[in-house]
């Protein structure tokens, strides 16, 4: 343990370049005083190459930093040194027929692996620069390439990294193949989780645009028409006008608050793409709030098709608390979450909620009555 801290610390300060670790398991021979009796021609120790340790630690902090920051570049020159080891063993097989390939290469296919690393710094780079055109076909190529890997991984002679890439995989698993609209929340949901609030907003904000540009049937890369969803959510934000004026295909309530929800989104946007350099400017701990609270706004407009019925269903919010709701705190939930139903705890629920004791070191079985009435009442698509 000491050995890799080591290892790392040199590395990062010092710069320096790692070739390989090796360790002599001299302990194998005895004690010291037995080996001393030993003829040196026959203290023969094995010697084992962790090498492979190492490169695994690399992957997992490299796929960790990519899914924390979106910086691929780890990932990149791993990559490169992988790709150089595989195609030295390529080379040692051929040049020796039947020889085993090296235990300690971590991929067998080098093509699969730089495409890997290619569209993950694509993916990166289209969320940077705000190509929202481009985010479907990236995402969908990652997530091929993502998947070629893990297969591999998995049949490698070292598995451990099969996990790690799956985590990569899972993660990505949240985006869709073809479907602009989950890719354009999930890409938003990848900014605010890797700090990126500046395209988080602009591609939210413009996403949604292009969803109504379609829902209008007119081109969404027209600027002119794009301009005019902004004019409209400017008018209906001000509640100069009503979006049921529009006749496009969605309720009218959904309608007011998508547009609605546009227009909120220009003053962080305009804030931050102005370097702040305005009256007023907000703080920078506000841009991180306002992504995530549009996002799940956005998530209860564009994702309501994804549930059974929803269009028919009252949208539930469930209060598991011991006080009422203002109502200006209802009038805010019906207005930025379409919440048509409040549902409070029963009066006995209630008392268990309001008395629990303090010595207990596990809630779970104390709190399963409300567990029970969680499952019962609430529906996919409601909110506690």
């Amino acid at each position: 343990m000491l050995t890799f801290i080591v290892i790392n610390y040199a590395r990062i300060v010092k710069k320096c370049r790692l070739s390989a670790v090796h360790y002599g398991a001299f302990e194998v021979l005895g004690n010291y005083n037995d080996v001393k009796e030993i003829p040196i021609e026959k203290r023969n120790a094995p010697i084992f190459d962790l090498t492979s340790f190492v490169d695994l630690f690399d992957w997992t902090m490299g796929i960790d930093r990519y899914l924390a920051t979106g910086n691929a570049s780890v990932i990149e020159k791993l990559t490169k040194k992988e790709t150089k080891k595989i195609n030295r063993s390529i080379k040692k097989r051929v040049t020796k027929a039947g020889k085993e390939a090296d235990p300690a290469i971590l991929f067998k296919d080098p093509k699969a692996l730089n495409s890997l690393a290619g569209s993950m710094k694509n993916f990166n780079d289209v969320v940077l620069t705000c190509r929202g055109q481009d985010i479907t076909k990236a995402v969908s190529v990652l997530k091929k390439d993502i998947s070629e890997v893990v297969d591999g991984a998995a049949s490698d002679k070292i598995k451990p990294l099969s996990p790690i890439i799956g985590i990569l995989k899972e993660r990505f698993d949240r985006f869709s193949h073809d479907n602009d609209k989950v890719n354009i929340i999930e890409t938003a949901k990848w900014c605010l989780d890797n700090g990126m609030y500046q395209q988080g907003l602009t591609i939210l904000q413009e996403g949604l645009i292009s969803y109504l540009c379609n829902k209008f049937d007119i081109d969404v890369l027209k600027e002119g028409e794009r301009n005019n969803i902004i004019t409209y959510s400017y008018m209906i934000f001000k509640e100069y006008i009503d979006a049921d004026c529009f006749k496009i295909d969605m309720k009218r309530e959904k309608a007011n608050q998508l547009f609605k929800l546009i227009y909120s989104m220009t003053e962080p946007r305009n804030d931050i793409n102005h370097a702040g350099w305005r009256k007023g400017p907000a703080r920078p701990s506000k841009f991180p709030d306002a992504l995530r609270d549009n996002i799940k706004i956005a998530e209860s407009l564009l994702y309501h098709d994804t549930f059974e019925d929803k269009e028919n269903q009252e949208r539930q919010m469930l209060l598991i608390f011991s006080h009422e709701l203002t109502d200006r705190q209802k009038q805010e939930a019906k207005e930025r979450l379409g919440i048509t139903k409040f549902l409070a705890l029963e009066d006995e629920l209630l008392k268990i909620w309001t008395n629990i004791p303090p010595e207990l070191d596990d809630l779970e079985e104390y709190l399963d009555g409300i567990m029970e009435w969680i499952d019962l009442k609430g529906r996919p698509g409601d909110y506690a």
